[in-house]
């Protein structure tokens, strides 16, 4: 009787970087495993990998997504290989394998839902609430790119010296930046308002410089 080998198993999943650290790629932990055939469990509270417990400081999407870095991976005995013309990471494990694209990021601005949207690939990565232009400085509409100017602290040269964290410069002086107060209305001077919960950190170290930004939508309140 022939033995035939079994059929490699493939799967291609969606990975996410960040600017704050250059190099490193990350998976969703759940899809990343299980499309490995490594089984997710929670064992009383504690999440678990094949047996193994996973730590719960890991990083993860503003949604509450786990993500886990390719590297770490290979305490699973998973192999990793990087192509980078490619530009995505091969995983190995017994008869499945997994690629892990490093897709291309973008923005989405839309007024009139005041909301931003983040993608990497075609996974969504932020979706969170702003606050646009008011009436008298409307932000503007159109196609633009993530900087050049980019600060952890950046101070107002227009209005007193006000503090403006998370700075992304998007056009001018247009910037996507941390703020205390983010209604569900237009209420800023022309800047994006994000909340500083920890969403407007979250997108200052994803986001990349050159990233494409798009301003679209009317605020029709």
């Amino acid at each position: 009787m022939t033995i035939f080998p079994l059929a490699t198993q493939t799967a291609t999943i969606d990975g996410v970087s960040f600017a704050a650290n250059p190099g490193k790629l990350l998976a969703p932990l759940r899809q990343t495993f299980e499309a490995l055939g490594l089984p997710v469990r929670f064992v009383d509270g504690r999440l678990t990998v094949a047996g193994r417990e996973v730590s719960e400081s890991g990083p993860t999407l503003p949604d509450g997504t786990r993500l886990v870095p390719l590297r770490a991976l290979r305490g699973w005995n998973v192999s990793v290989e990087w192509d980078a013309e490619a530009r995505r990471a091969r995983l190995d494990h017994k008869d499945k394998e997994v690629f892990v694209c490093l897709g291309e990021k973008r923005v989405t601005i839309d007024k009139s839902a005041q909301e931003l949207r983040a993608v990497q690939g075609n996974l969504v990565v932020l979706r969170a609430k702003v606050s646009t232009g008011r009436k008298s400085k409307r932000t503007p509409n159109g196609s633009f790119s993530a900087g050049p100017y980019k600060a952890r602290m950046h101070r107002s040269s227009l209005y007193d010296d006000a503090p403006m964290p998370y700075s992304v410069q998007i056009i001018g002086d247009i910037f996507v930046h941390g703020y205390p107060s983010v209604p569900d209305y237009p209420a800023s001077h022309g800047c994006i308002r994000l909340p500083t919960d920890g969403t407007a950190r979250y997108f200052y170290e994803w986001v990349e410089l050159g990233t494409p930004v798009e301003i679209v939508g009317r605020w029709r309140a």
